[in-house]
């Protein structure tokens, strides 16, 4: 046979091998909704805590310009802190921030005792940001951010998922709520597709919130690795890829919980679709060992020198009477 007819069989068949062994063969197990978000809120609820250091890159897109911040070779100068409330579904006390040299250069989180969710940066002379009330939060997306960190905290998976999926038939299922899908249009991404649904604050119509992606496949354990976020008219703005998954800690006066220690991403990229801004968080150290103060997810509280009350912009109306957003 000549060259010239095996070459094209030989580079077919490296391709084929190639392909396949990228892909993988077609899963061979499904799992239920029902089982899926047994085995997610099973993490969840092993972390009622976190604290952690973090490795931020940021591009922030703003009518002031386009600040860039941290590197592949930046040291990890930014925290992260969770404490969950009361409701296992939410909301919770959450803040990711910026440090240097001492200095607060963002937050982006949400505060129960403040009843308000918000975002700020402070660069130099440049500075501002948004925040609105965390029970309207998700009306509102106009502005500098383009979603509130109630679903930016989900990118964690440490958070519980409505578990209402194995309810009798006849039961009205309580919202928000959970359906799923199977995704097998690409070979390479197979996925679990969990889509969260909810009322939305203003209107109380039903929409997406987001849609969660779970490996589908029997060489890998079933966890999220990419979430899409929908905006209040539906419309996709943001993308969270997730990676690295790792142990969470416990202190030494801690009960370890049952069974395999809580795991979470580690690696996450947040991209803003139409702004075209963009965070990276490369997370260490984790433990659910009690490390700060409630203080710490205070907006107004933390606010730096130079900025204050009229620094941020409101992003949803005002309450009943002139009372205070606090």
């Amino acid at each position: 046979m000549s060259i010239g007819r095996l070459l094209p069989a030989t580079i077919l068949a490296v391709a084929t091998v190639w392909a396949s062994g990228c892909c993988g063969p077609e899963p061979k197990i499904t799992v239920s909704l029902g089982q899926l978000l047994r085995e997610h809120n099973a993490n969840a609820r092993k972390v009622p805590r976190l604290w952690a250091r973090a490795r931020i890159e940021l591009k922030l897109v703003t009518e002031e310009g386009t600040f860039r911040r941290g590197g592949a070779l930046a040291a990890p100068g930014g925290y992260l802190f969770l404490a969950k409330g009361d409701d296992p579904l939410g909301p919770h006390d959450f803040v990711l921030v910026e440090r240097e040299l001492g200095n607060d250069l963002f937050r982006i989180g949400n505060s129960l005792a403040d009843g308000l969710y918000y975002f700020w940066y402070h660069y130099g002379s440049a500075g501002g940001g948004v925040y609105g009330r965390t029970s309207r939060a998700g009306e509102s997306h106009d502005q500098a951010l383009p979603l509130d960190p109630l679903q930016l905290l989900s990118a964690l998976t440490v958070c519980e998922l409505p578990s209402g999926a194995d309810s009798p038939p006849g039961r009205v299922v309580k919202l928000p709520a959970v359906a799923m899908t199977l995704d097998d249009n690409d070979a390479c991404r197979r996925a679990y597709v969990v889509s969260y649904i909810d009322r939305r604050p203003a209107t109380g119509q039903l929409g997406f919130r987001r849609e969660v992606y779970y490996h589908w496949d029997d060489r890998k354990p079933r966890r999220a690795f990419l979430v899409k976020f929908f905006d209040h008219r539906g419309r996709r703005v943001m993308e969270a890829r997730l990676g690295d998954y790792r142990s969470i800690a416990f202190g030494e006066n801690e009960q370890p919980p049952a069974g395999d220690p809580p795991v979470m991403p580690t690696d996450i990229e947040i991209r803003w679709l139409r702004t075209g801004s963009r965070l990276r968080i490369v997370l260490s150290e984790m433990t659910t060992e009690q490390r700060f103060d409630r203080d710490v997810f205070l907006l107004w509280d933390n606010l730096p020198g130079g900025m204050d009350r009229s620094s941020l912009t409101p992003v949803d109306a005002p309450p009943p009477n002139g009372a205070d957003n606090r």
